[in-house]
């Protein structure tokens, strides 16, 4: 268990010396500029603070110090702005003046990208959404919004799934029901008469199904190609002169 703090400590004289010149905020683009600016609100730290602090009881009062909120929330700002992987995250701040002063690490030692995974799973639900609606009023605040509405991406993402067969469906729906009667018993109510329950056989069943029809499909796919093979060909015989 690490605790966890707000803000990274006093700098060191060895980070005056290497991040003093020349001045970090002078080499951020505009854009980014604007943000760390915004980022600076307390409100907006505190909400990162809190779901850290809610991961384990005790993190705020023990353990080894580990990655600070402010920390965490401007490298997660950072990855979704540029759009990049947790891996190339690190890469990217680890080699980039601009990028550690921009989260506030300076000459420390950057996150690596499995520490950002677990810091960015943290901040989902209820603690993403209270930092939403603190950026919605900081934006109403400077007039640059007036927060009556908010654009929700709903891009289409390709999902691993897989194609809905009846004899799969039949066994999803099994699955489902023994599992609410199961948990029904568990409350102390009485099941239904005669119920078994066959999630076992059905998946057995569902298997047999699968590799029935694999093998049909291969043996159709063989007969195609070998009708191919067979198939009479058309020679074209030129006349000679």
């Amino acid at each position: 268990m690490r605790m966890i703090r707000r803000r990274n400590g006093q700098r060191s004289l060895w980070d005056a010396v290497l991040f003093g010149a020349p001045d970090p905020r002078t080499l951020m683009e505009p854009k980014l500029r604007v943000i760390d600016e915004l980022l600076n609100d307390e409100a907006l730290v505190d909400g990162v603070l809190d779901a850290m602090r809610g991961r384990f009881a005790k993190s705020g009062q023990r353990g080894r110090y580990g990655t600070p909120a402010e920390v965490a929330l401007r490298m997660l700002v950072l990855k979704h702005l540029k759009d990049w992987s947790y891996e190339q995250l690190e890469w990217e701040v680890t080699g980039n003046l601009v990028y550690r002063y921009f989260c506030r690490i300076d000459g420390g030692k950057v996150p690596d990208a499995k520490t950002m995974v677990r810091l960015g799973q943290l901040l989902e639900g209820d603690a993403l959404r209270g930092l939403f609606d603190r950026v919605v009023q900081l934006a109403a605040k400077r007039r640059a919004t007036r927060g009556r509405k908010m654009r929700v991406d709903t891009t289409v993402v390709e999902t691993p799934i897989r194609h809905p067969s009846d004899s799969r469906l039949c066994e999803d729906v099994t699955q489902v029901l023994c599992r609410e009667v199961e948990r029904a018993r568990s409350e102390g109510l009485t099941a239904p008469r005669g119920f078994r329950n066959v999630r076992r056989s059905v998946g057995r069943r569902q298997r047999e199904i699968t590799q029935i029809s694999r093998r049909a499909s291969s043996k159709g796919f063989r007969s195609r190609a070998s009708d191919r093979r067979n198939r009479p060909r058309l020679l074209l015989v030129g006349q000679c002169p």
